[in-house]
């Protein structure tokens, strides 16, 4: 016989406890609130519950932390008030009313939990020995699904790594028989448009990228929220993108963005922002070869030694003009370019791959919870 109850009614609403990171940063435990792990600190207040975001909610509003960790102001867990409802069943009725906490946060760009509403959502449960046996039943489902999950981001971590060792070693490895150069001597740097507000027309005129238009993680040009701005009457065409152009973006609110960069493949018809520089090689080296040196570690390293310690929000190229890189013969670059071009279309589907199948654990997963749910009660 199943009982239904209100969760103000049923439980004991535990908010958790503002912390401070400056203050209090540390090793031990981590910091939960509305969201995922923020930092570390040295003591506990929660063990194993269902965290429930109260502020800036997401469509995943529940998230259950498994072992001690510090729940922050901007989250709640829940405890039964009484013997009648354990703890662990408690946890996976959260789970499931995810989409109906979500569906009363109030807001449109940030929704907030309406607290309100939230206490007088309803809790189903059955005998406590149901409701173990229910527990079990889901765990052991859960378990193998983790398993799986886990298996998948193992999975994906190693391809990360082959990538990075095999690029270190495409570019690296017969180094010594090679010229090195400095960037400088092999391309030529072209800051991009600058223009104002009030050159911004809404569509019929000159396109412009700009540094947000380059991924930081994939490394490619994303045509979402293009800019329109009047067409100059003396238009400099070296501010337009030409194919082969590598645009690096010169300055941002972000340090990580700063040297992004991405490999312009085809004829875009754009100009490129005040904000991004286009490279453009001279004939000594190919496009491709230079945009894998741009993305490596060797480059990177360069650009964080850049960064350390400073408030650096502008890249100039007085900075990285003398990075020096190995250069091979051109037939060389080529074939470089070849093999790594084979293997990131490998490790691309390997990555797609995997996401397919996290996304569909964590599908299947939730349809587990809802349907064991559903059908003990209907019994």
């Amino acid at each position: 016989m199943w009982v239904t109850e209100t969760i103000e009614n049923l439980c004991e609403i535990e908010y958790g406890t503002r912390v401070v990171r400056k203050r209090e940063q540390g090793t031990i435990y981590p910091v939960y609130g509305g969201g995922g792990e923020t930092f570390r600190i040295d003591r506990k207040n929660r063990t194993s519950r269902v965290v429930i975001a109260r502020f800036g909610m997401s469509e995943g509003c529940t998230r259950y932390v498994d072992g001690d960790f510090f729940l922050n102001d901007s989250g709640l867990t829940l405890s039964p008030k009484g013997d009648e409802l354990s703890q662990d069943f408690l946890n996976k009725i959260i789970l499931s009313l995810n989409d109906s906490i979500y569906s009363i946060g109030r807001g449109t760009a940030q929704k907030n939990l309406n607290m309100d509403a939230f206490k007088k959502l309803i809790i189903s449960y059955p005998p406590v020995a149901e409701q173990e046996r229910i527990v079990a039943k889901l765990d052991a489902a859960f378990a193998e699904i983790d398993g799986a999950v886990n298996a998948a981001i193992a999975k994906e971590t190693e391809v990360q790594k082959l990538k990075a060792s095999l690029l270190s070693s495409s570019l690296t490895g017969n180094a010594v028989m090679w010229e090195s150069v400095k960037l400088s001597e092999i391309i030529t740097f072209v800051r991009g448009l600058t223009y104002s507000k009030k050159d911004e027309v809404d569509a019929n005129g000159l396109a412009v990228l700009r540094a947000t238009n380059v991924s930081l993680e994939h490394h490619k040009i994303t045509l979402d929220e293009i800019r329109y701005i009047k067409t100059p009457v003396k238009l400099n065409e070296d501010k337009l993108v030409k194919v082969g152009d590598i645009l690096m973006c010169t300055a941002s609110g972000s340090k990580s963005h700063l040297g992004k960069c991405a490999l312009v493949k085809e004829d875009l018809g754009m100009a490129f922002g005040g904000f991004m520089a286009a490279l453009r090689c001279k004939s000594s080296c190919l496009p491709e070869y230079l945009f894998y040196i741009l993305t490596s570690n060797l480059f990177l390293k360069r650009l964080s030694s850049l960064s350390d310690g400073a408030s650096i929000n502008n890249l100039k190229f007085s900075q990285i003009e003398d990075f020096e890189f190995p250069l091979p013969s051109l037939e060389e670059q080529e074939r470089i370019v070849a093999k790594l071009d084979a293997a990131y279309s490998e490790f691309k589907n390997a990555n797609e791959s995997i996401l397919k199948s996290k996304v569909n654990y964590l599908a299947l997963k939730s349809a587990i919870l809802s349907q064991e749910l559903q059908s003990s009660e209907a019994a």
